[in-house]
């Protein structure tokens, strides 16, 4: 696995719908993943992701790693594994706070900061749900933390530039936000005839990011994923519980 490949992977759909990253580069990245091609450019185009790279960089840098996008960091962020167990609690604290002490008010600043001590980790979920925060309301944000959490489905047919997928999303239940049993989706994988993931087959797992395949993955990734997703979120019905009272 090649990180700074996978990096482009999930940050292209966001690029491409105005989300993150320098604006106006979404068929470089487009270009790089599909003609499997990694240079400088590459690397500094993708250091203008504000949300995706601190974070890497961060996971790396508490794991004793030298490049931010070494695979085993890129993979934490995005999917999870035991190199957001070994981040130091205190640090990623002072992380926290410093990020986003000119982004949210001292109430929800001191909610998300206070969860990392409990175990909440940089992990890409952990993000996306804070993100979002903003009181007890769900409902109009379930869409779009569907959308930029990734998710992982398991593939059932295959047509020309799209596959349908037996997935999960996150839906309003009795405590709160959870994640739902099985449904099936549709989910994009060719632009002007190109993929990501070229050879794909009924059966294997993928990886989705607005409606898009990044990658596929390993049933170990995906227990991975889920595990640290479903941790992140129960974070955050803790704190939109906690700022509607």
């Amino acid at each position: 696995m090649n990180g700074l490949i996978v990096q482009a992977k999930y940050s292209f759909m966001p690029n491409r719908i105005g989300g993150c990253g320098i604006q106006g580069r979404t068929n470089d990245i487009f270009g790089y993943v599909t003609e499997n091609v990694q240079d400088k450019g590459l690397e500094e185009l993708l250091e203008t992701f504000e949300v995706a790279y601190p974070y890497i960089k961060f996971i790396a840098h508490e794991n004793g790693i030298q490049n931010p996008f070494d695979a085993r960091a890129v993979e934490a962020y995005w999917i999870g594994n035991e190199l957001l167990d070994k981040v130091d609690k205190f640090k990623f604290y002072r992380w926290c706070h410093d990020r986003y002490k000119k982004q949210a008010d001292p109430k929800i600043l001191k909610l998300l900061v206070g969860k990392v001590p409990m175990g909440a980790l940089p992990h890409h979920s952990f993000h996306v749900f804070n993100s979002y925060l903003r009181g007890h309301n769900f409902n109009p944000v379930i869409k779009y933390l569907n959308e930029c959490r990734i998710s992982s489905g398991k593939i059932l047919k295959i047509s020309d530039k799209q596959v349908e997928v037996e997935t999960d999303e996150i839906i309003l239940g009795l405590g709160g936000l959870e994640f739902s049993g099985p449904i099936k989706r549709k989910v994009l994988t060719k632009i002007k005839g190109k993929s990501f993931v070229p050879d794909l087959k009924v059966g294997d797992y993928v990886s989705i990011h607005w409606g898009w395949v990044c990658d596929k993955m390993t049933p170990q990734q995906v227990k991975n994923l889920k595990f640290y997703s479903q941790k992140q979120l129960a974070f955050f019905n803790d704190e939109a519980s906690a700022l509607s009272k």
